[in-house]
């Protein structure tokens, strides 16, 4: 599951998963986006690599 938000003038995801070897639930976020757009590419990227 992904979030969004926009912190200020930049925007930030938080994607929730299960970490496969050892089966804990993470989280990662990255912030410091310009636009909406450029983030949700970033993030589609990460799910393609399974993270």
């Amino acid at each position: 599951m992904a979030s969004f938000r926009k912190r200020g003038s930049s925007w930030e995801y938080r994607i929730k998963y299960t970490d496969p070897v050892t089966g804990k639930k993470r989280e990662k976020t990255k912030a410091g986006f310009k636009t909406k757009k450029k983030h949700r590419l970033k993030l589609q990227r990460l799910r393609n690599n399974s993270i």
